[in-house]
């Protein structure tokens, strides 16, 4: 959603401008006509993309149910997302109550890793590393 919720966060400033623009031909073959849930969609299209840059195959578990709209969503991004200029101890302040371990926090962390950083979307320019993907 665009009007309101994780749609309007900062820190997912380019799903709505790139993510969904990409995949919109997909999403009106088959999550506009009933046949997959946009929460099933993109997980699918997460999987496909770990096997597409040389990770593992993970099967899609799908039964996901959609929100109608984004009054069903969380209403402030705080203690959610981290914040990119922080460390280690901040992302284990953001993850670490939701479950994750380091294992999980570093895999999480390292997925951003893929391409560059875009001003307009994360407030930083550039690559995180010496060489993205």
């Amino acid at each position: 959603f665009t009007d309101g919720g994780e749609g309007t966060f900062g820190a997912n400033a380019g799903l709505p401008t790139v993510a969904l623009g990409l995949l919109a031909p997909l999403t009106a073959k088959w999550v506009d006509v009933g046949m997959i849930s946009h929460a099933d969609f993109w997980t699918l299209a997460a999987n496909i993309a770990i096997e597409e840059m040389g990770g593992p195959k993970i099967k899609t578990r799908f039964g996901r149910k959609d929100a109608k709209s984004s009054k069903e969503s969380v209403e402030s991004q705080v203690g959610r997302l981290p914040d990119g200029d922080k460390g280690k101890e901040h992302l284990e302040e953001i993850f670490k109550p939701k479950g994750f371990d380091h294992r999980d926090i570093v895999a999480l962390s390292g997925a951003h890793t893929v391409g560059s950083c875009h001003l307009d979307r994360s407030g930083f320019d550039g690559p995180w590393t010496e060489n993205p993907l």
